[in-house]
């Protein structure tokens, strides 16, 4: 059963709110695993989400769709951190590579493997949903 608040009511009361987050779980761990976020991260996630949504709630008419939407918005600046934090290593690891200089043959070799290891860890899904995610915002789109 869906939430949705009535004509003329302005929020959910403490036992709408519980209703709230026992009908949403199921499609909070569904909205996490589609976007690929491991079950510990997900939990985090959800409770930033949850926090945001309780501080916007007066202002949101479809709690759910609200909720689903604030977490998909966590889960995109999730990856776009972690990502923005593997570019960085792997920046520095080119950078080391480019330098050379004073290091032997298995320096050289262990800092390729960390190179190749690195870009094996960036998702292809996620980057299809980050680039999808700035073109709709881009569009003029909003999230809620």
């Amino acid at each position: 059963m869906r939430v949705r608040l009535e004509l003329g009511q302005r929020s959910l009361d403490e036992e709408g709110i519980e209703h709230l987050l026992l009908s949403f779980k199921p499609r909070a761990r569904a909205i996490t695993a589609s976007f690929r976020i491991p079950p510990e991260d997900g939990e985090d996630l959800l409770q930033e989400a949850l926090l945001t949504f309780l501080h916007k709630r007066d202002e949101i008419f479809y709690p759910e769709a609200g909720l689903a939407a604030t977490l998909k918005r966590r889960c995109l600046m999730y990856w776009r951190s972690r990502r923005r934090s593997l570019l960085r290593q792997v920046d520095t690891s080119l950078l080391e590579l480019m330098a050379g200089g004073e290091d032997g043959p298995q320096e050289s070799i262990d800092a390729r493997h960390d190179f190749d290891r690195l870009l094996c860890d960036v998702p292809l899904a996620v980057s299809a949903h980050a680039v999808a995610d700035d073109r709709e915002l881009e569009d003029g789109g909003s999230w809620l």
